[in-house]
């Protein structure tokens, strides 16, 4: 029996990085998100004297159901206001076809969504106040090689709360994808500057050379805004963004 697990384990550490991460440990490192958000959220609530609410970690396998079922909800809303505008009452048939819409779409995002999260994906994901945690391939990875997820899990933590910060602040404002960069960038300089007191001494902090050009460009738009009119205005660009464009 000894020899079996001694067998067992040699296989894990040979191989581990191609297995999927068994349930108990996606837990544990969930476990450890969750003690991050219960530690960093009132600091950063009372910091900019606001509340973000109940802010949820999940497996970013729920992401998914989450994101993507939500654009069928989308539909619906959409097909009941222009049923309305067209001045009849919605009926089964505005259902049935904006849901099939909404469901061949997420049939057709499924599997490139897949592969990039399998060899691209983020360490983490932000949506509707809730952090989503990937453990494809990639993550094994970087876990594999550098232990990444650990060192970087308060700044992973912060950052992703800060996007909790600009939804709040923003009063639920939408902004079009290609202007994400104000978005990363704010929640990029909260990680890097604005909340860098409150890491723990020591903590490990990505350089520029880390990071995604989008985040440092978007970033130094927020330091610029800073230079020019004092650290006052970092709360007030969520809903003011457009005015510095």
């Amino acid at each position: 029996m000894k020899l079996l697990e001694t067998f067992s384990e040699l296989v894990k550490q040979t191989y581990g990085l191609f297995f999927p991460t068994s349930k108990d440990k996606r837990e544990e490192f969930l476990q450890k998100v969750r003690e991050k958000v219960d530690y960093y959220q009132p600091k950063i609530e009372e910091r900019c004297n606001i509340s973000i609410g109940d802010v949820k970690v999940k497996d970013n396998c729920e992401w998914n159901n989450d994101v993507l079922y939500g654009v069928g909800g989308i539909a619906w809303k959409h097909s009941i206001e222009s049923a309305w505008k067209k001045g009849r009452v919605p009926n089964k048939f505005d259902f049935i076809l904006h849901y099939s819409v909404a469901g061949l779409t997420e049939l057709l995002l499924k599997f490139p969504i897949f592969m990039y999260n399998t060899f691209v994906g983020a360490e983490m994901r932000h949506h509707n106040h809730t952090i989503y945690v990937p453990f494809y391939y990639v993550n094994r990875l970087t876990d594999f090689l550098s232990k990444s997820r650990i060192r970087y899990l308060d700044y992973f933590v912060v950052h992703e709360l800060s996007h909790s910060v600009w939804d709040e602040l923003s009063g639920g404002q939408e902004y079009p994808l290609f202007e994400r960069g104000w978005i990363e960038g704010f929640t990029t300089y909260c990680a890097d500057i604005h909340f860098a007191d409150l890491y723990p001494e020591g903590m490990k902090k990505f350089s520029d050379s880390d990071l995604p050009k989008l985040y440092v460009n978007g970033r130094k738009k927020i330091e610029e805004l800073v230079n020019k009119y004092g650290n006052e205005i970092v709360l007030e660009i969520p809903s003011r963004w457009k005015e510095f464009k």
